[in-house]
């Protein structure tokens, strides 16, 4: 995958993988690209916190044109280059931690930790057709998921809840 971000100076740098902490780097601007689709932040470590916002993060898909990220330039993210399977995101707008499952989990809350509120806020399906669930090993309530992205639980249709087992269905 291939990524190319420029600086306030106009210099370039290409990357391969996602990066935690870009301003460790640089302030970077502009993005290029290439091969792979990006999640931009608009701070480090993927927007790492429960009150995420739509405005603070940016998706781009491959193009011929520079893209501005002067707004979302904390951290960026590669998403898995996958034909099938659902990346879970810990916060909304696909903040903090994630994990790619290409089948089912009785019990994600050991991948997406916290005191009070274990499992995943959003997620972003490549393939296939998954059933969400709120409650470890399948219980509680649940939403039929297709390919698509779904950046609140309002979005897959669990308002209340965190997301906290999944089952592939085809």
């Amino acid at each position: 995958m291939s990524l190319i971000l420029h600086d306030t100076r106009g210099a370039s740098k290409d990357f391969q993988d996602s990066v935690t902490d870009l301003r460790s780097i640089a302030t970077f601007v502009k993005a290029s690209v290439r091969e792979g689709t990006w999640i931009f932040y608009k701070f480090k470590d993927f927007n790492n916190t429960t009150n995420n916002k739509q405005t603070w993060r940016k998706v781009v898909k491959p193009g011929k044109d520079e893209v501005d990220i002067s707004d979302f330039n904390g951290s960026v993210f590669l998403l898995p280059q996958k034909s099938e399977g659902i990346v879970l995101f810990q916060h909304a707008h696909y903040g903090g931690p994630s994990r790619y499952y290409n089948d089912h989990c009785d019990d994600v809350n050991p991948d997406f930790p916290h005191e009070t509120l274990a499992g995943a806020s959003s997620a972003i399906i490549f393939g296939g057709t998954f059933e969400v669930f709120t409650e470890v090993a399948g219980g509680g309530e649940s939403s039929t998921l297709t390919e698509s992205e779904y950046p609140t639980p309002e979005a897959m249709k669990v308002v209340t809840h965190k997301i906290r087992s999944i089952r592939k269905t085809r």
